[in-house]
């Protein structure tokens, strides 16, 4: 898991790098950057799943920086946390419409930082207890069991017979299936069904193959996505952080499930969405530019003009001028 600390203040960048090596994940890799513009270069070349950045640096401040970063299509999976003084109160409230997860207090005690890496790592290795995810030695291959859970999940769901056999079968061929457990809590709530260990858990899965009268607790199918992100894609801090946490998905999961099944990136389908939209009320006379970016999801006129000029050649008040002229 690949961790960037963006502050212009040394001290609180030791302080965390301090916390961080605390924690004792064998995945983390850390960088750190002083300023707003290596934030978003370094952002940009490495893709980091973590930022914990500060507000006020050189160059570009944090929320700048997250406005260039939030367009650029290699943050989609990156959670985004502000570290803040009290004087800086308001403008982390700002953040969190800019898709921010969660802003800290200075000084940021040990205690927030392992609560998020816990929450970071059970998301990334969805279906796999931590213990089990660290024993694989390899984060890679701890993704690759996740995702193969999750996709067993996903069959069992929609009932997709020929589906579940695949990736049961994919499953119970792993070198050492009692390290690939799935999580209990997370067989549960996919399964509906009780089983602490791998062995138990087969035992259900087999008796379900052969008799497949299983009825699906939630549509996950990529039309029941569409359809949510259809409805909430005008929220302003709406990510693809927030369509994983309501279909059971790991943020990895449903990236690599959009792409396949739509061959298009969530954050340009969300982008794409969002100006189609902002197009539609551009039509209206009695609309103005600002309300129309705020109803698409869009809180600052400014980023919204930025992103609708990216997406269109035009600016909004020229695509509008360009419309009536027709």
């Amino acid at each position: 898991m690949r961790i960037l600390i963006a502050d212009d203040e040394t001290p609180v960048c030791t302080v965390l790098l301090h916390h961080l090596s605390m924690y004792g994940s064998p995945y983390l890799e850390m960088k750190t950057v002083h300023d707003g513009k290596l934030l978003k270069e370094t952002c940009q070349m490495w893709s980091p799943h973590i930022i914990f950045t500060d507000i006020c640096m050189p160059e570009l401040s944090g929320l700048e920086a997250i406005d260039e970063i939030r367009h650029h299509q290699s943050s989609e999976n990156t959670s985004i946390y502000i570290m803040t003084g009290y004087s800086d109160f308001d403008y982390a409230r700002q953040a969190l419409k800019l898709g921010v997860k969660d802003y800290l207090l200075k000084p940021v005690r040990y205690a927030q930082v392992a609560e998020i890496l816990q929450a970071e790592e059970a998301k990334e290795f969805l279906g796999l207890s931590l213990k089990d995810a660290y024993e694989m030695k390899s984060e890679t291959r701890a993704i690759e069991i996740s995702m193969l859970i999750q996709m067993l999940a996903s069959a069992y769901e929609s009932k997709d017979l020929v589906q579940m056999i695949s990736s049961l079968e994919k499953w119970k061929n792993q070198s050492d299936i009692s390290c690939h457990t799935i999580e209990p809590s997370f067989f549960l709530k996919a399964f509906n069904e009780k089983a602490e260990t791998a062995q138990e858990q087969i035992v259900f899965l087999e008796q379900t193959i052969r008799e497949p009268q299983f009825l699906p607790a939630k549509d996950k199918s990529i039309e029941a996505i569409v359809s949510y992100v259809g409805t909430h894609f005008s929220e302003p801090s709406f990510c693809m952080d927030m369509v994983a946490d309501y279909f059971g998905y790991s943020s990895q999961y449903l990236s690599t499930l959009f792409k396949k099944e739509l061959s298009e990136n969530f954050s340009h389908y969300l982008t794409r969405l969002r100006i189609e939209r902002a197009k539609e009320l551009l039509t209206i006379p009695t609309m103005k530019i600002k309300d129309v970016g705020s109803a698409c999801g869009y809180p600052y006129p400014s980023y919204f003009i930025k992103v609708f000029r990216y997406e269109t050649g035009l600016t909004p008040a020229e695509w509008k001028k360009e419309k009536y002229a027709e």
